[in-house]
């Protein structure tokens, strides 16, 4: 009997588009304090976790101001925009066709978790997932911990699971390395095409096949 099929979601950038917005964020970030403004192509090369390293290359002097008073101004710009941003083409489509499937699906976000949880409402796609899990902060330091937490949690499940990280950053590649799962990275997102050609080995421009590899596993 084949096991059970259990899908990790990252959320910013993998089933929302919010690299605009993000990215509109920082450059208001980044000319309020005088420094070089940077483009879509920049962002996805220097953008990483946990976002304290991303805005050290951004030219940010933690001497000079602390990297809480930065995330602080960022997110207070985000606030404004997160609901503007929309899911990616086909996300629906493919969330229903797994859930068909039987395949469990869960969210787990470097997002904190209160926004997090009113972005998914405000699609309309909560029934979709199993959990929904962010961090109890904005500073977002990486989510490897609250990963391993969820594993520990869940490890009755899990086990008996074959488990799918899907992702847009290296992040999430290693996240899923490290706790020996299955992972899918997406390039539409917050890494580019080549950056995560480097470290994964099923790496997709958008979501539109993810239908057509799970049909193939079950």
């Amino acid at each position: 009997m084949n096991k059970e099929i259990c899908i990790i979601w990252d959320w910013n950038g993998t089933l929302i588009d919010d690299v605009h917005t993000s990215l509109e964020c920082i450059n208001i970030i980044l000319k309020k304090h005088q420094l070089a403004t940077i483009n879509r192509e920049n962002y996805q090369q220097i953008f990483t976790f946990p976002v304290e390293q991303y805005y050290r290359k951004l030219g940010f002097d933690f001497t000079k101001i602390s990297f809480a008073k930065l995330a602080d101004e960022f997110i207070h710009e985000y606030k404004k925009r997160m609901l503007d941003a929309k899911l990616y083409p086909n996300v629906k489509d493919v969330l229903e066709h797994l859930q068909q499937m039987g395949v469990k699906q869960f969210v787990i976000s470097a997002m904190e978790i209160g926004k997090l949880k009113l972005c998914i409402e405000n699609k309309g796609i909560s029934h979709y997932f199993e959990d929904i899990l962010g961090l109890n902060n904005n500073y977002a330091n990486g989510k490897m911990s609250l990963v391993k937490e969820f594993a520990r949690q869940r490890k009755d499940l899990l086990y008996s699971s074959n488990i799918w990280m899907i992702g847009d950053t290296e992040h999430d590649f290693y996240i899923a390395s490290e706790l020996k799962w299955n992972s899918i990275l997406v390039s539409q997102g917050h890494h580019s095409y080549s950056r995560l050609s480097a470290v994964g080995n099923i790496v997709l421009r958008n979501l539109n096949d993810i239908k057509k590899i799970f049909s193939n596993i079950i």
